[in-house]
């Protein structure tokens, strides 16, 4: 029914994110890059046909870093290098190019939230990335992340506004320096 409901009528904005200035930022998470060997650590708060996902990422070159409170995978997230055209969201399409780097399929178990795991991670990635250009995208109707992300330097670049009405899919962009 959900489903039905979203092809006859959804409206929603995402914010695009782009990465600006390193912030201080502490958790006792110990953050490790995924490989085969670890990749099935996040079954603690993931499906296994998700880990079935991860291992396809991995094989296609994307990067995977998790992060781990008393050795227990507690969050996830990745990232796709540029050159290339990549579908973001429904069907709004990126282009990076190759300083660029999008960061994605973030998620930070029920247990984890609110002890900065997320910012921490995405500060750890900004570090191991340095002169690249870092972007991600976040939906508005999700205020923690929106916080977790600012807190990690990151700033709105543009508005991404969402409709589909009756299947029909549309994106309005707005820029967030416009948009003040």
């Amino acid at each position: 029914m959900e489903r039905l409901k979203n092809f006859l009528y959804r409206k929603e904005t995402y914010i695009l994110y782009k990465y600006e200035s390193i912030e201080n930022i502490y958790s006792n998470a110990l953050i490790r890059k995924v490989n085969f060997d670890i990749i099935d650590d996040a079954l603690s708060f993931n499906s296994k046909s998700k880990i079935q996902k991860y291992r396809e990422l991995l094989e296609s070159g994307d990067v995977g870093y998790y992060a781990y409170l008393d050795n227990v995978c507690v969050h996830r997230s990745w990232y796709t290098k540029g050159p290339q055209i990549r579908r973001v969201i429904h069907n709004y399409f990126m282009t990076f190019y190759e300083d660029d780097i999008y960061i994605f399929n973030c998620a930070t178990s029920e247990k984890a939230k609110g002890l900065n795991i997320y910012p921490s991670v995405l500060r750890y990635l900004c570090e191991e990335n340095p002169n690249k250009n870092l972007y991600l995208i976040v939906s508005s109707k999700k205020p923690y992340a929106i916080r977790g992300v600012e807190k990690a330097g990151f700033r709105a670049n543009k508005y991404l506004h969402y409709t589909c009405y009756f299947g029909v899919k549309k994106f309005r962009e707005i820029n967030a320096k416009e948009s003040r």
